[in-house]
């Protein structure tokens, strides 16, 4: 989606079944402690809780593959590569603030594939990215980094299988929670879905290459607050579905990302329903 999450990752998004040996046919464990002892994202993502400082190196266990972005929207090479994921539902949903992006990640074995459902531990330097420094995210105090609206990611990660899963289910949210970063910090990084939505205006396309739709918040009459259907995962316009101005979708499903505004990035043309 943008340059500072980019890289070419792009063989690590075959499964884990055609990776190393000893890959293949991992379960979850027999024993009750199926997600490990490490850090929950759900703890490190949420600043009212155990939230560690930039540059901490961190260990979260249990934490499934939601998506793997194959996708060069840009068509410059430099948009792809990341993974997200987020922690392992157990006895629930997965919880608010459970998502991450991983960027720049490595492997253990080299050679291990992972893909969408794959459940891994990640240790990596925990980093709230403040937006690009030409032109960064809004802070309240620039001399307090837990004032801005940064966008969490484990950056340098090294990632290993702990079983092979399933994609959990998206969480069904209202879409006026991505209308703030106040209210839409909780869902970065997690597969989401919102329902009975419209197109505010006609998709449209950056020189980059971007694609992006605005949906209709009731309430917000800044545009450019509005959170947006986005192609960072998927072709959207080669879905040949319609985005124009007041269409209107019984849902859509995907990753939230954050990049000055709150964008819904479907993985394939299955999660935007009309």
């Amino acid at each position: 989606m943008r340059a500072h999450l980019l890289l070419p990752l792009l063989p690590f998004a075959v499964a884990c079944g055609g990776g190393a040996p000893g890959d293949l046919d991992k379960v979850p464990p027999s024993g009750a402690n199926i997600v490990g002892n490490g850090l929950r994202l759900s703890q490190i993502n949420d600043r009212a809780g155990a939230h560690p400082p930039d540059g901490t190196v961190v260990t979260v266990t249990g934490v499934s593959v939601i998506a793997v972005d194959t996708y060069d929207e840009t068509a410059d090479g430099d948009s792809f590569g990341n993974l997200y994921a987020q922690d392992l539902p157990v006895g629930g949903p997965t919880p608010e603030y459970g998502g991450i992006t991983l960027f720049d990640s490595s492997f253990s074995p080299p050679t291990l594939r992972v893909a969408p459902g794959d459940v891994v531990d990640v240790r990596g330097t925990y980093d709230e990215f403040e937006g690009p420094s030409s032109s960064p995210f809004t802070c309240a105090n620039a001399q307090d980094a837990e004032s801005c609206e940064s966008l969490p990611e484990i950056v340098g990660g090294n990632l290993s299988l702990r079983f092979e899963g399933k994609v959990p289910e998206p969480r069904v949210i209202p879409l006026s929670e991505l209308a703030s970063y106040e209210t839409g910090r909780k869902w970065i990084g997690m597969l989401v879905r919102v329902e009975n939505v419209t197109a505010q205006s006609a998709g449209f396309k950056s020189s980059s290459g971007r694609f992006s739709v605005r949906l209709d918040v009731a309430g917000v009459s800044d545009a450019k607050k509005l959170p947006t259907i986005n192609n960072a995962l998927l072709d959207v316009e080669g879905t040949k579905l319609p985005f124009d101005t007041g269409t209107k979708y019984k849902s859509v499903t995907g990753v939230v990302q954050y990049f000055y505004n709150f964008a819904i990035s479907p993985r394939s043309k299955d999660d935007i329903q009309l």
